[in-house]
């Protein structure tokens, strides 16, 4: 399941033009998967990133979040999304 995840999140990342700098697994609990991401990019990209992750299906929603400015208009998101899973 957090395989299925980490790459829906590097296909979607892909897609927008985001840097997928860290997707790992982490301990959940029984029906939860559990990722640390780090995503960086353009501004605008990344929060259209954050965006599709929590609304598209299979939902996976950010636990805990942190963003920091980068250079040039960018953005970094750390984190760990959440999600249940059978």
């Amino acid at each position: 399941a957090a395989a299925a995840l980490a790459q829906r999140v590097k296909r979607l990342a892909a897609e927008g033009g985001v840097l997928v700098e860290q997707a790992e697994r982490i301990p959940g609990g029984e029906g939860l998967v559990r990722l640390r991401l780090r995503l960086s990019g353009q501004d605008r990209a990344v929060v259209a990133l954050t965006d599709r992750i929590e609304r598209e299906a299979p939902l996976l929603r950010f636990a805990s979040w942190q963003v920091s400015a980068l250079a040039g208009g960018g953005l970094r998101v750390e984190g760990e999304a959440v999600a249940a899973w059978r």
